[in-house]
């Protein structure tokens, strides 16, 4: 039998594990806590030559290079040169990396070959100055990015095929979906209150269409021709999300956007159903419960776009940031600045490249990168089977799961702001206050028990 002390210290802690899982949720939904804090990770271009980088070439280099050096960073993308005549730079580099260029004709020079940040192997052959762009960017990848600015939850890119009457079938499940979402009707768990536009006093509602509602959920869709020359590349990158994709070419597929640019898995011809896309939407629209981005399912696609702006634009109308169980928690990413040291490890592909060697060109480039949420993400079978290879002493294992990565990007980096003054992430906030929390409920129960012990004797 329990001590009648003992008793009721044993009923103060159940009524606190019963308070915690409220005070655990994050009012944050997931698809805005993606747009906030996961950096996108880099595609890599690797450019295989012998000798000296011809003129042509380097117009190409300069143009991707450029969109890394600024601040904010213009798109998520990295050129890596590499010259075959150097023996040591070679072994340097992953074997995946090795094996497909080998595999273009015969290990031909010069030739491209684009890397997404989860290993996909994107690309093989020449770029130009015309094709260089079609890589970086397109028409649907800009409205990509317009969409996705304009608040919606989910930006669903369904991927034609050549069978019309399929097509039909998913633009009727998309019908579907964006009607039951301006109805109300797919669950929204978060219940925050009504807020107008920025600058209107508080309590005034505001008249304006555009209003912002956060209890109706923002659905948009992008139809995208896998035939339309201009999208080539995008096509590619979507297929590279899963490695078996390219056995269902001939059905349509429904890739869920959210976040900065990042496309969830597909549904694929009849799995193509109002009630599975309900189910991936929803999840999005849910309360954000895990902070590592590698935990969290999909893949970056490259996007030529300035998330940091569109971030602090979505940011200006999220009652989440000010509403929550300690009160105002606000938004404020402090990403790493233009000549300050990176943080995070070099478990990447872009971090193991870089620091084995890059190219002079490439290195000035990587101090405004967003280093801490980079990424080579793995497919299931991977991470199932993946052993560490043995490899040249000095070499990362670019090969690591998600799993090690998860240790170095589980909060967002610290870095230096303006007036050399560090300031801590949204993420880390957001822990710290949590621990605040929990530490002070776990001294109020020691309180309590100290002082019935007390009594009692």
């Amino acid at each position: 039998m329990f001590s009648k002390p003992l008793a009721v210290v044993v009923l103060v802690l159940v009524a606190v594990a019963a308070l915690c899982p409220p005070v655990l949720a994050c009012n944050t939904p997931v698809y805005r806590y993606a747009m906030y804090n996961w950096q996108t990770a880099p595609y890599i271009v690797f450019y295989f030559h012998e000798g000296e980088v011809a003129e042509e070439e380097k117009a190409v280099h300069e143009t991707i290079a450029k969109l890394s050096e600024e601040w904010p960073p213009q798109a998520n993308v990295r050129i890596e040169p590499i010259d075959v005549a150097d023996e040591e730079k070679m072994k340097t580099l992953p074997e995946f990396v090795i094996e497909a260029w080998k595999q273009y004709e015969d290990g031909k020079t010069p030739a491209y070959l684009v890397f997404s940040p989860f290993r996909a192997h994107v690309y093989s052959g020449s770029l130009d100055a015309g094709s260089v762009e079609r890589l970086l960017d397109s028409p649907a990848r800009q409205k990509l990015g317009q969409l996705l600015e304009q608040g919606n939850a989910a930006v669903m890119i369904l991927l034609t095929c050549p069978n019309e009457e399929q097509n039909k079938k998913a633009d009727e499940a998309l019908a579907a979906l964006c009607k039951m979402a301006d109805a109300g009707e797919i669950p929204v768990e978060l219940q925050l209150p009504p807020m107008g536009l920025p600058g209107q006093p508080e309590g005034e509602e505001s008249e304006a269409d555009d209003a912002p509602n956060p209890n109706k959920l923002g659905i948009a869709v992008l139809k995208v021709d896998r035939n339309d020359p201009a999208e080539e590349f995008f096509v590619r990158m979507l297929m590279g999300i899963e490695d078996d994709l390219n056995d269902f070419a001939d059905q349509p597929m429904i890739f869920a956007g959210y976040g900065r640019g990042r496309a969830m898995e597909p549904y694929i011809g009849k799995g193509i159903t109002p009630e599975n896309l309900v189910d991936v939407v929803a999840f999005l629209a849910g309360a954000c419960s895990c902070l590592v981005k590698e935990q969290n399912p999909g893949a970056d696609l490259l996007v030529k776009w300035n998330w940091e702006a569109t971030a602090d634009k979505m940011a200006e109308n999220d009652p989440s940031l000010d509403y929550g169980p300690y009160g105002a928690q606000g938004y404020g990413e402090f990403p790493v600045e233009p000549g300050t040291a990176e943080a995070g490890g070099s478990e990447t592909l872009a971090g193991d490249v870089a620091a084995d060697g890059a190219s002079g060109a490439v290195a000035e480039t990587e101090a405004p990168s967003p280093v801490a949420e980079q990424e080579v993400a793995m497919t299931a079978a991977e991470t199932a089977s993946v052993t560490k290879p043995a490899e040249p002493a000095g070499v990362s294992d670019v090969s690591q799961t998600a799993v090690a990565e998860a240790d170095s990007h589980s909060v967002a980096s610290e870095s230096a702001t303006d007036g050399g003054s560090a300031g801590p992430s949204f993420a880390r906030r957001r822990m710290l206050i949590y621990g605040l929390g929990f530490g002070a409920v776990a001294a109020g129960v020691l309180l309590a028990g100290l002082a019935l012990l007390t009594r009692r004797s």
